[in-house]
């Protein structure tokens, strides 16, 4: 977990610090406490969480993000294998990876425009159009890794290659 004091005081004065917040999916309310290295006795309040950029939950067994709004401070999240299939919950990420998901619809990621890393692979995706219009994504390799052939924007046959940058 990286911590920078600025912004933790920002964040923790936005709000009662002494909120509690909760998770639905109790797995990432779990990888969440290893990640802050806290007990299942210590509450995890707004300040405490507001603080956590980075979260990985690789294999975790979760399946619902519900309430990772709340992780405010968080920018890079990585939860590979787990059955994760709603990603609506998820903003301000700059790195994302969500592979072996059970992930279909990436419609919600078109508001992540800080989005600079994705990795979307094996999952079932439908249309992609979603990441079109992500032009903080670092390389058009990002493509690559969907992980399954897919239909660019404005193509009318399907391809395993990357998007042209001028078309992302």
């Amino acid at each position: 977990m990286r911590r920078t004091p600025n912004s933790l005081t920002t964040l923790c004065s936005a709000e009662d610090p002494d909120q509690v917040r909760a998770f639905e999916d109790s797995e990432l309310e779990v990888a969440i406490r290893a990640a802050l290295g806290v007990g299942t006795q210590a509450a995890l309040t707004f300040c405490l969480i507001s603080g956590l950029t980075e979260l990985d939950a690789t294999a975790a067994g979760i399946t619902s993000l519900v309430e990772i709004e709340n992780l405010t401070g968080l920018t890079e999240l990585t939860l590979w294998g787990n059955s994760i299939s709603d990603i609506s919950e998820l903003s301000g990420l700059t790195s994302l990876s969500l592979r072996s998901n059970a992930v279909s619809d990436i419609g919600a990621l078109s508001g992540l425009t800080s989005l600079t890393d994705l990795d979307l692979g094996f999952n079932p995706l439908g249309d992609i159009s979603a990441v079109g219009g992500l032009a903080q994504l670092a390389s058009p390799a990002v493509h690559w890794r969907l992980g399954q052939r897919h239909r660019c924007p404005g193509r009318a046959q399907e391809t395993d290659q990357p998007l042209p940058r001028g078309e992302r």
